[in-house]
Formats: C-alpha cells, sequence, structure tokens
C-alpha cells in the first residue's frame, strides 16, 4: 500500500519561523533524512513524497496538488510545525469535521504525544483537531481520501524543538509505523545502535555545558564533559567571542593505525542495563595520534 507524505509550505514560502530554522527547512533537511532511511526498510508499504521542492498548498490552489493525487494512494499524512506568540507548547493531529478519527489518526497523535505532547486545546480529544476550514481537509474528505495534517510542536518553543530534533531518528521510525501500521524489523531497530549510525552520530549542544545526542537518545557522559561532534574526525566547538559565531576546531584526525571498530568502542558504549549511551573519558596524544 501506498502512504503519500507531504512536507508543510514550500518553494519561496518557509512557513512558520523560530529556534534558529523554519518549517520548510527542519521538515524536509532534518525529519526527511530519517524518513527516507527508515522507508526502505518497510516490506509491505511504501511511502510517496510529494516533491519537495514544491508547495503543495499553492499546487492545490492552481487546480493540482490535492486534486490531482491519485485514488490508489492509501493515505495522506502532511507534517508541519506550529507557531504562536508566547512559550505554546506541544502537538496535534488535524482531521477534516466531515470524517470521524481512524486508527491512522489516533496512532499518529499519540507518536506527537510521546515527543512533544498534546497541545492544551486537544488534551480532551485525544490529540485530535477537527476543522472545517482547510482545503485539504475537505478536498481529501470530499475524494474519500484518508487525510490528516500532523502539527509535531511548536517551531517557536525551542523546548518543543529541541525534544523533537534530538530524537528525530526514532521519532521518524514511530511516524512511519503509525502511517503504515506496519512493524519496522527488530533488525531495522537495532540498526541504532551499529557502528554505521555511530559514524552518523552528532552531538547537540546547549549553554557552555556540552548536552549529548546520539540518534535521538541523549548520551550520558562518564567524567568531565567533552564537547565535541563526530562525523569522522573529532572537533572542539567553541564560540568566537568576536562574531559570537560557533564554530569546530579540528583536535583529532583519524589515523590510520585505528580502525573505526576501534575508535568508536573507546569512545561509545551502550549500556544495555541501564538503555542509554555512555560517551567514555579519553586522552588525545597528538604524537601517535590514538586515543587511550
Amino acid at each position: 500500500m501506498q502512504h503519500l507524505i507531504v512536507y508543510g509550505h514550500g518553494a519561496r514560502d518557509s512557513g512558520a519561523v523560530g529556534s534558529g530554522t523554519n518549517e520548510r527547512d527542519w521538515t524536509r533537511k532534518v525529519l526527511d533524512v530519517e524518513m527516507q532511511k527508515y522507508n526502505q526498510h518497510l516490506q509491505k508499504n511504501q511511502l510517496l513524497f510529494y516533491d519537495k521542492k514544491r508547495n503543495m498548498f499553492l499546487d492545490t490552489c492552481s487546480g493540482g496538488g490535492a486534486y490531482q493525487v491519485a485514488k490508489e494512494i492509501v493515505s495522506v499524512t502532511e507534517i508541519h510545525l506550529d507557531a504562536a506568540a508566547g512559550l505554546a507548547t506541544g502537538g496535534h493531529v488535524i482531521i477534516s469535521n466531515r470524517v470521524t478519527a481512524n486508527q491512522q489518526d489516533l496512532a499518529i497523535a499519540e507518536v506527537v504525544k510521546k515527543y512533544a505532547g498534546w497541545w492544551q486545546k486537544v488534551q480532551s480529544t485525544a490529540g485530535i483537531n477537527q476543522r472545517g476550514d482547510l482545503a485539504h481537509c475537505q478536498i481529501f474528505a470530499q475524494r474519500g481520501i484518508s487525510y490528516r495534517l500532523v502539527e509535531l510542536g511548536f517551531i517557536s518553543n525551542p523546548q518543543d524543538m529541541q525534544l523533537l530534533t534530538s530524537q528525530v531518528a526514532s521519532l521518524a521510525s514511530d511516524l512511519i509505523t503509525a502511517i503504515t501500521g506496519e512493524s519496522l524489523t527488530e533488525a531495522v531497530k537495532a540498526e541504532n545502535k551499529t557502528l554505521q549510525e555511530l559514524i552518523n552520530m552528532e552531538f547537540c549542544y546547549a549553554a557552555r555545558n556540552a548536552i549529548h545526542y546520539y540518534n535521538g537518545r541523549e548520551v550520558h557522559v562518564l567524567g568531565a564533559n567533552h564537547e565535541f561532534k563526530v562525523i569522522k574526525d573529532i572537533y572542539s566547538q567553541y564560540t568566537e567571542a568576536a562574531t559570537g559565531e560557533r564554530k569546530d576546531m579540528l583536535v583529532f584526525d583519524w589515523s590510520d593505525n585505528m580502525t573505526t571498530v576501534d575508535a568508536f568502542e573507546r569512545m561509545v558504549r551502550y549500556n544495555a542495563e541501564k538503555d542509554i549511551y555512555e560517551l567514555k573519558n579519553f586522552r588525545y596524544n597528538r604524537e601517535t595520534k590514538k586515543t587511550r
């Protein structure tokens, strides 16, 4: 079965702006990376993605967009980030007031609740918001195609965005399961703990002390904090006093004498008993280019 994913706004319309990003870019450049990865492992279903260079709403206004989605598409899920004055928080799932929330809508709402919580106005409706004033809701309801618009959280709330961004891999996995009803295999889930994933590790930072994340999971630091991120080499991140710009300084380059496995085994370990990742202390010897 084919399910269509639509990222809100697009083209020249950036959507809501906040927390150092915008709707268009976060959904297409952050969330989409993980959605594409997990989509490859679906066996009974397939996710199709609306052209990420386009704005579906504008296409709909021109007679395309929602009007031209093939009837063979089982469902359409449009993904957005909300914005409001102040520190509104939480997400919700919007459906047409012509339909009743189905199992898919409710499952997606539970995913929203798991990560950013529910917006206060949908606390009593299981995260569902029925509306009659949104074009796509009404068009798809009239066409008989299951549709919902998902607000994952508030881009205007840094805490919501930190929760979503730091857990984006597991968020994508859960969204795909909720949308398709297909559970990703244990082997796929285990990828979160493989060396291949570790190579793509990035740490997020907050204030002066580093908050480390790997694949959406906070990494518990053993010993003193080391502020670095790993892609291939190890960098120390610092803020330039004159400009306030955050920059990376290379402190460890890959040694020919050290395998990738050696390096990551020395740096990160998975504590199965506690179900957490732990970042180990290490010392760097500039002459031998080895950690110990």
